[in-house]
Order: C-alpha cells, then structure tokens, then sequence
C-alpha cells in the first residue's frame, strides 16, 4: 500500500498544517486513512473509470462516510461526488481534535448531506461551506404513501389482541444516541395493538431501558 503510484501530496500537506507530528492519536488517524487510500487507490481507479465509461461520463460518487480521499484522487476530480456526515466521521473533538483531510473532502464535493442541523450549521460557519451544497438528511425511513394518498392495508390476525407493531432500532446505546427517545415516544401510543421493540446494540445505558 506504500509502494505505489498513488498520490502523496494532500496527505503531506495536511500532516504539517495540522501538525500530526505532535499527537500519537492524530497520527494514528493520519496514517490509518493514508495506508488504505493507498492500498485501494490503483483498483478504486480501475473500477470508478471503467463504471464512467458504461455510464457515458455520467457517473455520481456517494461517499456515505466524510472519510473520503479519493474525492481527491485525480480519477474522480471530474466526476459528481456526495459525501455524508454522522458524528464519529465528522465531530474533530470526537477525534482527539484532528481528521484527515475533512476541509479539502468537503470543498471537493457537490453536496454535502449532514444528519443534523448541528453538523449542517458547523459546515457552514467553520468550514465555510456554501449554503446551497448543505443539505440536511436525516437518518431513517420516510413514508413515500403517505404523501402520495395510498392507503396500504395491514394482515393483522383475525383476533385484535394479536396485532402487533414492531419498532426495530440498531444503535449503541449512550446518551449520544437517544435511543431513550424510541421508549418516550412508544409511551405515548393508545391504541389496543401490542408493540414489540426489537434493538440491535448494547451500551451502558440498555439496564436503564
């Protein structure tokens, strides 16, 4: 992953502005992202243009973590890229103060999709980001019948007393998370229908639940 023809300019550049040097957990960052850049660069290239030329140049990149250097590689400085931002991903005091190469990450794409409006109002002020690439989206599912009028009927079981809503939800469960928001929510609910609440993650706070 070292020894090839893949660049080394941006990762150079940021290792001094930020002064990498001077954290063992910022160098850690640093050379982690470096190393597998480098091992996926000469086949991420291969695949990506080969994919444009099926695609008439019309191929779009959707990175759906911020950790994404081959915005950067030459391969894809043509091409539509879209990035989205979590919290590990994006949050530096998360991340010992430093994550490689997230301002030119950002700068290179065509729209950036944060999951919160926190993270949406951080690109525009700190990054300078302009307004109209940031766009918020939310993690979840919406309910595209809804909105068109369509009225889906449900297969209950003939007995009332057997319908069921299931609530599934994947996550850690700390304080970040909120998952204790789910409980709140399903608090609120008076309907006759047992729920079941299937969650996929453990923390320290799944006693408490």
């Amino acid at each position: 992953g070292l020894i090839n023809g893949a660049p080394l300019s941006f990762y150079i550049a940021d290792f001094f502005k930020f002064k990498v040097f001077l954290s063992r957990r910022r160098f850690a960052n640093w050379f982690n992202s470096l190393l597998i850049f480098r091992i996926n660069y000469k086949w991420q290239k291969h695949v990506i243009l080969e994919v444009d030329k099926e695609f008439n140049g019309n191929l779009l990149l959707y990175s759906y973590w911020a950790e994404a250097p081959f915005f950067l590689a030459d391969y894809s400085r043509s091409l539509i890229k879209v990035v989205r931002m979590h919290r590990i991903d994006f949050y530096l005091e998360a991340n010992s103060g430093y994550l490689p190469l997230r301002k030119l990450i950002y700068d290179s794409a065509d729209l950036l999709l944060p999951i919160s409006e926190d993270i949406a109002r951080i690109l525009r002020t700190q990054y300078r980001i302009e307004s109209n690439r940031v766009f918020v989206s939310r993690l979840g599912i919406s309910n595209p019948e809804s909105k068109l009028g369509i009225n889906r009927s449900f297969d209950f079981k003939k007995d009332p007393d057997e319908r069921v809503i299931r609530i599934v939800s994947c996550s850690r469960v700390e304080p970040v998370k909120r998952v204790h928001i789910i409980l709140e929510a399903l608090s609120f609910y008076r309907g006759s229908n047992k729920i079941e609440w299937h969650h996929f993650g453990d923390g320290s706070l799944f006693g408490y639940l």
